[in-house]
């Protein structure tokens, strides 16, 4: 089966799932604003909810059908032919934007103190240097996992264990934002309860973690990100179009200049600002379900798999620029306050990107973004529990418990028990945090991937000295100095736990713990004196050579 008769296929059936729920949605508007100023909510008709099931589906079917023309397991390699990383680059692009991307920037527009431009440069920041420093290392070096990376040297167990289980935390959090994500898009649209829609959306993407191999999930993934582009583009010039192209707003004020000062002058200590730089830069270093694609199993070489980030990061470059438009649009449509009222009254912060699409197209433009957003929440989530699903069986189950003795059949029902487990917890931790920000979990997740896997990879691939000694005292300390300091900061302590005063005064660990494990690292490796840290060392040469050349 040809790659484009697969991408012809998955495409045609999202294009036909897209068209009948845009159908469904004409004239049942989410909400609208009653004479006395009222937020009146609506929901969506018969049709809409059918289109919905259809699309879902469509997609279901759609993936399974590539998996067996492809003749692919859970996560093996993804057989495409592309020689100069541009359909690779699109897979990762994809696999990046995550529901604080799509829902949650255009909703900090909102806030004055959100950070949002921050974020927005953030997307792109880490990319080049995962590009030009880690991606050749990682696909000649790394088999499926960043793990076999770090213990390339010398084999151990303790850390592999480590980053399988900084692996589940970060995926478990990054998850639960895109099943926080859905079931607030979901609830909205069908007039569902939040709890009812976490569950459905959780079990559709469990669903096809399960059934979705290498190859369809790398295609779908590439549709999700041509669908995204396209009406990221029609938003962004629709919200400008209201404008008159201008850089006027409505009320006389310049959007961009207000919206950047905001960011600027917001309520952020510079240790703030400087912890959130570092959590967006060196958190994607550290996101294993984009580490994984760089890997032997999914890049076809060195050159594909720097190609491919360079690619992606051109990609997310150009996300960036659409999503500050549409979050200035949104943060200076007329009737903002409606909008306002209506998040607030349903304790949920993450509609204003549909707000703008009904408020620029009508209710057929929304019910179109509501369908794309939710396939490509489903694509990021079907990603996250293919990483972890490879970190319980092949790291932790095949690697340390079987010793490598086991076989294709049995890991892979371990990786499926991996993927229940993983869904089942962010359903449950979705429930929970109803009502916050999709933000402050990714936030939470690229912290600990900062705090843990950047460290140990940027160490043990650039430095001679690190020993896998080392390395595992300074991941296991970058892992627990971030939960603690996560657990003493101010949105956990005080915003959920309901405490007065937060201990640790800063909203994100990593200008800290990522030192504190960068410092451990540094100073365990040099102590460690053994004969096998001795070994190490003189292993480095052969390290390189393999990982610059591949032989």
């Amino acid at each position: 089966m040809r790659p484009a008769d697969i991408l012809k296929h998955l495409g045609s059936a999202l294009g036909g799932g897209v068209t009948f729920l845009v159908m469904g949605m004409g004239s049942n508007p989410v909400w609208a604003q009653a004479a006395e100023g009222e937020v009146i909510r609506h929901p969506a008709s018969l049709a809409v909810i059918a289109a919905f099931f259809v699309v879902a589906c469509v997609v279901l079917v759609g993936a399974r059908w590539a998996v067996e023309r492809a003749h692919v397991l859970l996560y093996a390699h993804s057989e495409i032919s592309d020689p100069k990383g541009r359909w690779h680059g699109l897979s990762l692009s994809g696999a990046h934007l995550s529901a604080a991307a799509l829902l949650g920037l255009p909703a900090l527009m909102l806030t004055p103190d959100g950070g949002a431009f921050l974020w927005i440069a953030g997307l792109l920041a880490g990319w080049p240097l995962l590009a030009l420093l880690l991606a050749e290392r990682l696909r000649n070096l790394g088999m499926l996992t960043f793990a076999d990376t770090l213990v390339w040297r010398a084999p151990s167990h303790a850390l592999r264990v480590l980053a399988a289980v900084g692996t589940l935390l970060v995926t478990l959090l990054y998850l639960s934002a895109q099943i926080i994500g859905a079931g607030q898009v979901l609830g909205a649209l069908f007039g569902l309860e939040y709890w009812l829609a976490v569950l459905i959306a959780g079990s559709l993407m469990m669903a096809t973690a399960l059934y979705c191999g290498r190859m369809a999930l790398t295609w779908l993934a590439i549709v999700k990100t041509m669908a995204l582009l396209l009406l990221l583009t029609l938003l962004a010039a629709l919200a400008l179009w209201t404008f008159g192209f201008s850089a006027e707003g409505t009320d006389g004020a310049p959007p961009f200049a207000a919206a950047l000062s905001a960011d600027f002058l917001a309520r952020q200590t510079p240790l703030d600002q400087w912890s959130l730089g570092l959590t967006l830069v060196f958190g994607l270093i550290g996101l294993p379900h984009l580490l994984m694609r760089f890997t032997a199993a999914s890049a076809q070489s060195a050159h594909v798999a720097r190609q491919g980030g360079l690619w992606a990061g051109t990609w997310t470059g150009v996300f960036s620029g659409l999503l500050l438009i549409i979050g200035l649009g949104v943060a200076h449509l007329p009737g903002k306050e409606a909008v306002m009222q209506f998040l607030a009254l349903r304790d949920n912060n993450s509609l204003a990107l549909l707000y703008l699409a009904e408020s620029v197209g009508g209710g057929a433009l929304m019910g179109a973004t509501a369908a794309v957003v939710l396939i490509a929440l489903l694509t990021v989530a079907v990603s996250l529990g293919h990483a972890a699903a490879a970190a319980v069986a092949h790291d932790v189950y095949a690697s340390v418990l079987r010793g490598g003795r086991i076989g294709e059949a049995r890991e892979l029902k371990f990786a499926h028990l991996g993927i229940v487990l993983l869904f089942a917890l962010a359903m449950l931790l979705g429930i929970v945090c109803a009502g916050q920000s999709l933000v402050l979990p990714v936030a939470l997740a690229l912290a600990l991937a900062a705090s843990t896997h950047a460290p140990m990879l940027l160490l043990s691939l650039s430095w001679k000295g690190c020993t896998r000694r080392g390395a595992f005292i300074g991941g296991a300390g970058g892992l627990f100095s971030a939960l603690l300091l996560i657990l003493f900061s101010p949105p956990i302590w005080v915003t959920l736990l309901g405490h007065a005063v937060a201990p640790f005064p800063y909203a994100l660990p990593t200008l800290f713990s990522m030192s504190f494990a960068l410092l451990l690292t540094w100073a365990f490796s040099l102590a460690d004196k053994s004969a096998r840290a001795t070994q190490e060392r003189a292993d480095w040469p052969r390290q390189q050579a393999r990982a610059e050349t591949g032989i």
